[in-house]
């Protein structure tokens, strides 16, 4: 049986040192069939020097910084392999994956994309957990998971067929954030998908600075926004109704609109419970008010009150 070809992608910006023990976990499982595409974008940590040196297997390219989006889609468009993982540059892949994903695809020559586990571990602490647990991941996840911004899948985990990518499109270079959310939801309402209760990738986080921990909270939500709307008629088509994104939608505004009341920001905050309520998704009207009268508050009796709160649910807990 004959394997399709296999490209991983890593995009790098100020990667080290994390980036060469990725690259590494590629080339420990190296075989005919597989190449590594690393691009490094802009980093100014000497990423693109140590890279160099690590061998010659691995293609580099380096480009002035542009976003991971572009970083993404300039490995893709730098790639041969009939399949695509992207990979992200402080993470691991687990020993024999990319075997076990290119015979996947062998068996099934209607596959588009496979989804597997990722695990998690801290770092400093040394805890350990999965994601996307084996439950979430049936024929509902596109609006229980994906849409409910509930048990998350990780790009690490996923590998996509080349020509699946060629109908649906890759990443939204215009999206600073939430560009991997974008694909997802095309992604899960576009392509015949399988998922394996297997562990796929290793994500590091802990208490230092990673590609997977960005900072800026709010803005990163405002690009969520900004996919959900996009996405809008696309779900509303494959999903037959336009009910699912109205519930999605006003939930992520109820979750922007508590970021915002703690970060001080009462109008806005005010502003994401009106939507909420006015886009009328089913089970949060109480919280949207809630919000609401909350956002009228001065920031000072406010704070007051959730402090108040904090210690009387804590002492609840305690007695």
């Amino acid at each position: 049986m004959q394997l399709p070809s296999l490209s991983v992608l890593i995009p790098c910006y100020n990667g080290l040192p994390f980036v060469l023990d990725a690259v590494r976990s590629v080339l420990g499982q190296w075989e005919a069939g597989v190449e590594c595409v690393v691009v490094d974008d802009g980093s100014k940590d000497g990423s693109a020097a140590a890279l160099g040196s690590v061998s010659d297997k691995i293609k580099l390219i380096a480009q002035a910084n542009a976003g991971p989006a572009a970083a993404r889609n300039r490995a893709l468009a730098e790639s041969t392999g009939e399949l695509i993982v992207w990979f992200d540059a402080d993470d691991l892949l687990v020993p024999d994956t990319l075997a076990l994903r290119r015979k996947a695809f062998a068996d099934d020559p209607a596959l588009e994309m496979l989804v597997g586990v990722n695990e998690i571990f801290n770092v400093d602490t040394g805890e350990r957990y999965c994601s996307p647990p084996q439950a979430a991941c049936d024929e509902h996840y596109l609006i229980n998971g994906l849409l409910a911004r509930r048990h998350l899948p990780h790009l690490n985990a996923i590998t996509f067929r080349r020509s699946a990518l060629d109908r649906i499109g890759a990443f939204d270079a215009n999206l600073p954030t939430a560009e991997d959310y974008d694909l997802w939801l095309r992604a899960w309402s576009r392509l015949r998908w399988r998922f394996v209760n297997t562990i796929a990738s290793q994500q590091r986080e802990g208490s230092y600075e990673s590609a997977t921990r960005r900072r800026g909270m709010i803005s990163k939500y405002r690009d969520a926004e900004k996919v959900l709307t996009k996405n809008r008629p696309m779900l509303r088509e494959v999903l037959g109704s336009d009910l699912p994104w109205r519930k999605a939608f006003a939930s992520w505004a109820m979750d922007v609109a508590l970021l915002l009341l703690k970060n001080g920001q009462h109008k806005e905050a005010r502003y994401w419970s009106l939507r909420a309520i006015a886009t009328r998704g089913v089970g949060v009207e109480a919280r949207a008010y809630k919000y609401l009268l909350e956002g009228s508050l001065p920031s000072w009796l406010y704070n007051r009150l959730r402090s108040v709160s904090r210690s009387a649910a804590r002492a609840a807990w305690e007695g």
